[in-house]
């Protein structure tokens, strides 16, 4: 069976995302070993990650992002009402008033 390799904007934003992580990481003065060990992966994990390689997992995606303490900012951008689509959506369900029963 081959490996399904992503789409070219997937493969970019997996660069992108590995190197920000990088960034991150190194703004945090801390090494490789350090974030895997507090993520509770191995240093391969996250060297596979940095480099915007497919293939770890969700969960070790998170793990890192908590290690490093931006996973509340990650998950709160994935808030579907943050987004203008979902800012649209939530406008157009929304009552223009509540009458008294």
């Amino acid at each position: 069976m081959s490996e399904r390799r992503p789409d070219f904007d997937a493969e970019d934003a997996l660069v992108l995302t590995g190197e920000r992580l990088t960034n991150l990481r190194l703004l945090a003065r801390l090494t490789q070993q350090q974030v895997a060990d507090r993520a509770g992966i191995s240093r391969g994990a996250v060297i596979r990650l940095e480099a915007g390689k497919p293939g770890p997992t969700m969960d070790t995606f998170f793990r890192v992002l908590n290690a490093l303490h931006i996973l509340d900012v990650i998950t709160d951008a994935l808030d579907p009402l943050k987004t203008p689509v979902g800012i649209a959506r939530a406008e157009e369900t929304m009552p223009k008033r509540v009458r008294k029963a």
